[in-house]
């Protein structure tokens, strides 16, 4: 039960075990959130912080829950995402863990023992916030007024673009990407969408000489901006 909550908000970012098949390897900038490309986040302490928490769930309410959830089929029942299978839709699952928020009638040990890890790691008070906002995002593509902009990291709200972006990309959206991938210092990344996005494949672009504009890395990094096509 506890996983399925702090799926919604990171484990559909960036988590990936995928690696380049090109034998060069590119630098990745370092970030605050670098923990998110984890594969173990989700029994990370840093995930538990409120300070964090709160400013994943601003940055997904600036990009969109309602975008984020239809483009990874969260609302469907069952709910299946890697080894996490649970015979409820999303909407269901969200109402019944605020329903149950701070009360002694919790019909299912499920719910108790959510709301009980919660408090052991005092942070209850700010899920059950996320969580009632959740709920009204679900019919809404964006909360505009209610979103607290100073909590936004324009960073991820950018990488959250580039990877969940449901438009056609045209060459000028391409290059757009591209050039704010390299901006950031995410080369990586950069590198895969020259060569490992399928949806990239059509772009009119000198790949060679992008990638010549690319710095090296001795070692692999993990980037934001997975391969996709494997």
């Amino acid at each position: 039960m506890d996983k399925i909550i702090t799926q919604v908000l990171c484990a559909m970012l960036f988590i990936s075990c995928n690696t380049s098949k090109n034998n060069k390897h590119y630098i990745e900038e370092k970030t605050s959130f670098d923990i998110l490309k984890d594969q173990n986040i989700l029994t990370h302490k840093w995930l538990r912080e409120e300070s964090n928490l709160l400013m994943i769930h601003e940055t997904l309410k600036a990009f969109g829950y309602q975008k984020l959830i239809k483009t990874l089929d969260l609302n469907s029942s069952p709910i299946i995402y890697k080894d996490i299978y649970l015979n409820k839709d999303l909407t269901s699952l969200v109402d019944s863990l605020i329903l149950s928020y701070d009360t002694t009638d919790i019909g299912s040990k499920y719910y108790y023992e959510f709301w009980y890890r919660r408090k052991m790691e005092n942070n209850e008070e700010v899920i059950f916030k996320i969580l009632n906002e959740i709920k009204k995002s679900m019919d809404l593509e964006k909360m505009e007024n209610s979103i607290s902009n100073e909590l936004v990291n324009d960073t991820l709200l950018s990488l959250l673009s580039i990877e969940y972006n449901t438009k056609t990309i045209s060459d000028s959206i391409a290059y757009m990407n591209y050039n704010k991938l390299k901006s950031y210092g995410f080369h990586q990344s950069a590198y895969n969408l020259l060569f490992e996005r399928y949806e990239y494949y059509d772009i009119d672009w000198n790949k060679d000489k992008l990638q010549s504009e690319l710095t090296e890395s001795e070692i692999e990094e993990v980037p934001f901006i997975k391969d996709n096509t494997k």
